[in-house]
């Protein structure tokens, strides 16, 4: 099984269902883990990993779009990443 993690992320962005929230906004914190099997995988080619740059875009380019249930974007966001890299086991 390999993992690949980001640890201590920050991102400051505009969500919560109060106005204040949209206006000033918070800064979000996240360790996000992804697994897949290995299987017989040659890590010889970035595709045939997963690039842990792509996972944060797939995370930043989420956290832009402000949503009133933070439930709702973690949902979103493994939904994207499963549909990017849908040999993955866990996120």
């Amino acid at each position: 099984m390999i993992s690949i993690e980001l640890k201590d992320v920050r991102i400051q962005a505009y969500h919560g269902l109060y106005k204040a929230e949209a206006k000033t906004g918070n800064t979000y914190q996240f360790d996000l883990c992804v697994q897949y099997d290995e299987g017989l995988r040659t890590f010889d080619k970035l595709e045939n990993t997963i690039n842990y740059v792509k996972l944060y875009e797939i995370v930043r380019h989420r956290m832009q779009t402000p949503t009133h249930l933070l439930e709702r974007l973690c949902d979103e966001i493994i939904k994207e990443i499963r549909l990017q890299y849908p040999f993955i086991t866990q996120v």
